[in-house]
């Protein structure tokens, strides 16, 4: 395209209009290479033989639904979506990294589709900063690419599945709770306690609750989790409920001998002092 002929005049006032800067790599009948700068964000238009500023519609911008993402949330649960603007708004784009500068955190990045999400649990103390860089290419092969940051921040730990209330018979065998899902945040350090230990005791080992069940005792109790990351903490509490069930009265004792025993003769009597307690607190006769 010669810098004197109506095409090129056309290009040069529409890149002024759109604040586009252009350089032209071929000529003639050969596929004509534009690219053009806007910002920090580059475009490429492949075309063949003269150009038709008034067809290129190629994408010009990549939209994220969000720049932060918080630190320490399961891999999975944190998706950003991408999008591209377009003069031509019925097509479709196709998203991909590129490497080079502002692309060095790349790797740690999944992209499928028009999803983003990061590989690895992420943890602003170790990282707060990813530097990534993408492409968009419409269903015609134009593209562009641009340059992003995504923020970490440590999430505030809270309680998104909350512990059911668990009711259970005197004498139950333990029952053990899994709060692997409880809290929204990974690698909380979780504690436990109970507000009557003599009814039911409590123990939290990493993402396992323990509830152990104290002998022949009945009535309620409130046991609080809490998952406590730094210097913040969020907590949950149930109740527990043990109901009642009635034991046989135990003997402890003859005449006061724990290790007695009493012979009679048949046809004989005898007199004996039992001694026996009850777990229910039952008269005895």
């Amino acid at each position: 395209m010669a810098p004197d002929s109506p095409n090129f005049e056309f290009a040069r006032r529409t890149a002024l209009l759109f604040g586009f800067c252009l350089s032209f790599v071929a000529h003639g009948t050969q596929p004509l290479q534009i690219e053009t700068t806007v910002s920090s964000e580059s475009y490429h238009i492949a075309t063949q033989g003269a150009v038709r500023m008034d067809g290129l519609n190629f994408p010009y911008a990549i939209l994220l639904s969000s720049s932060t993402l918080s630190g320490n949330i399961p891999v999975g649960s944190q998706i950003i979506s991408l999008s591209a603007l377009d003069p031509d708004v019925t097509d479709e784009h196709d998203f991909g990294f590129v490497s080079g500068p502002g692309g060095e955190d790349n790797s740690a990045f999944l992209l499928s589709s028009n999803q983003l999400q990061p590989k690895s649990v992420l943890d602003a103390s170790l990282k707060s900063q990813y530097s990534l860089r993408i492409s968009a290419i419409d269903s015609t092969g134009l593209s562009m690419e641009s340059n992003f940051v995504i923020s970490v921040v440590n999430a505030t730990p809270s309680v998104v599945n909350p512990i059911a209330d668990v009711s259970v018979n005197e004498d139950a065998a333990d029952t053990q709770i899994d709060l692997s899902n409880v809290f929204n945040l990974v690698d909380l350090n979780k504690s436990a306690i109970s507000s009557n230990p003599s009814l039911v005791r409590v123990v939290a080992n990493g993402n396992t609750l323990t509830l152990d069940y104290q002998p022949n005792a009945h009535g309620s109790a409130t046991i609080t989790v809490t998952g406590t990351y730094g210097s913040q903490s969020a907590s949950d509490s149930f109740s527990v409920t043990v109901g009642p069930v009635a034991d046989p009265p135990v003997i402890v004792s003859l005449d006061g001998n724990s290790s007695a025993s009493t012979k009679v003769a048949e046809e004989q009597t005898s007199a004996t002092n039992i001694d026996a307690v009850d777990a229910d607190g039952d008269a005895l006769f």
